[in-house]
């Protein structure tokens, strides 16, 4: 149904856009993503933090915002935006970059650090309808919260 690489917008895939509002400039997107400036780092660690208060946690964004719907425990108001976010993040996987252990007050801790395999989101074809849903999502995904 969806071709997300094809030259061009399909006409059905032009009225789901006009869905959304008023889309990212093709220049401000192109440059985010080129830059490596899409901040996934900042709604990753926002879902973890709710999920580890619940001690339900998981790495994927996906899995996270799963258990917290699962457990009742994410607000109406951020249902949307989050949804949007699984987007980004899906496209975008995140990988355990490396852990680290410490021992201290009879205590283990761990620190985990996280990296993202960032894609290209469709910038190298900005008609195509990935490049375009993305220009049409950003405003209301609220990564940067």
């Amino acid at each position: 149904m969806f071709q997300l690489e094809p030259a061009k917008t399909q006409p059905f895939e032009e009225a789901l856009l006009r869905l959304f509002g008023e889309p990212l400039s093709k220049a401000n997107l192109s440059s985010l993503i080129g830059g490596k400036r899409l901040n996934l780092a900042k709604s990753y660690s926002s879902l973890k933090r709710k999920v580890k208060n619940y001690q339900d946690d998981a790495v994927t964004f996906r899995r996270m915002l799963n258990n917290l719907v699962n457990q009742d425990k994410v607000p109406s108001q951020e249902i949307s935006h989050r949804l949007l976010q699984m987007f980004w993040h899906d496209l975008s996987p995140v990988k355990v970059d490396h852990v680290e252990t410490s021992t201290g007050s009879g205590l283990k801790n761990a620190g985990i650090w996280y990296t993202f395999q960032l894609h290209n989101y469709g910038k190298d074809n900005p008609n195509s309808f990935l490049f375009q849903l993305a220009r049409h999502i950003y405003p209301d995904s609220k990564l940067e919260e």
